[in-house]
């Protein structure tokens, strides 16, 4: 007959079989979950963004390359230019189409960076690439392989990344950039929105011949008592709409002369002072003479300078037209 401390053992050794089983299976569980967490995490990060989040806000050049040509655009005060192939300020719409796809990239599928894949998804001879340089130097380059026309998915390889991704960033609104895309054809540089004094002076006049500002989110006339709002905002903004007719980003020194003649005798001035207390000016003469390297009929046409804009435009005459505001224009 077993004894009672043998029973004691026995029961004892059941316990701690029992409490180790327990342990076991606490711990496999554990295991379990934590593999299938940090599994799920692993899932999330891939189909993350492969751009860092602190790259697009501090871009300050974009390399953007396509079967159309090299574009190279840099960000000066605030504003972006285009170097390549020219210098002219650039199409901030196009660089936000640019940077707006980048930030907001949609992983569908994750492929290997092998040989195989390269050659097979045409990353060996992209169709575009595009290189983004931020403030701190740091250099990003994507590349564009194979696009899908059907979904507008394309594969795409990023620099710092081993691994090659099936997105729909947009890229056959992309593939189609061209030069015309990259150039900003308006004159003015800001909107009515952004403004808070208008102001014209003809020729050499210190005196204005008009100006409005805004009070109070109301525009005032300098010259008038009573005022519509509506048709003020709508021929400013006609007129801060104007499109070049051409751009004079090369000239000779006879030409060079003949436009800084024009210039520094205007016919009017335009004056825009910004809700920042940023003043910009434009000066604009009428042509008298042909300019026939230009291809500029005489007393066709006007020359136009922006105090922040590298290089005179040329437009239409019928600007003129458009800057003469009379009273029966904005009466309410």
């Amino acid at each position: 007959m077993m004894g009672y401390s043998a029973k004691i053992r026995n029961h004892f050794s059941t316990w701690l079989n029992l409490g180790f089983m327990l342990l076991l299976a606490s711990f496999l569980v554990f295991i379990e979950f934590f593999l299938d967490t940090n599994t799920q995490k692993s899932a999330v990060e891939l189909l993350e963004n492969p751009i860092r989040s602190d790259i697009i806000p501090t871009t300050k050049s974009i390399e953007f390359n396509n079967r159309l040509g090299k574009f190279l655009m840099r960000k000066q005060n605030n504003s972006w230019l285009l170097i390549e192939p020219r210098i002219i300020p650039a199409k901030e719409e196009t660089i936000n189409l640019i940077l707006n796809n980048l930030q907001n990239i949609s992983i569908k599928t994750i492929h290997q960076l092998e040989p195989i894949n390269i050659q097979s998804f045409s990353l060996n001879n992209p169709v575009m690439t595009i290189k983004l340089q931020t403030k701190l130097d740091e250099i990003m380059e994507v590349k564009i392989g194979l696009i899908n026309p059907i979904d507008e998915t394309s594969y795409m390889t990023f620099s710092g990344q081993d691994r090659i991704y099936q997105t729909d960033i947009g890229s056959q609104k992309l593939e189609g950039l061209d030069l015309a895309d990259f150039i900003d054809a308006n004159i003015f540089s800001k909107s009515l929105s952004d403004l808070k004094e208008f102001t014209i002076y003809r020729e050499n006049d210190k005196t204005a011949w008009h100006r409005f500002s805004l009070e109070n989110e109301l525009w005032k006339s300098s010259k008038y008592n009573t005022i519509s709002q509506e048709k003020l905002s709508q021929k400013i903004s006609n007129l801060l709409d104007i499109k070049t007719h051409k751009i004079i980003d090369q000239m000779n020194e006879e030409l060079k002369v003949l436009i800084e003649n024009y210039l520094n005798n205007p016919q009017y001035t335009i004056s825009l002072k910004t809700k920042n207390d940023k003043i910009i000016h434009y000066k604009i003469s009428y042509l008298i003479k042909e300019l026939k390297d230009l291809k500029i009929e005489k007393k066709s046409y006007v020359i136009i300078s922006a105090s922040d804009r590298p290089y005179p435009y040329i437009v239409h005459k019928k600007f003129l037209d458009d800057l003469i505001i009379r009273y029966q224009n904005i009466k309410p």
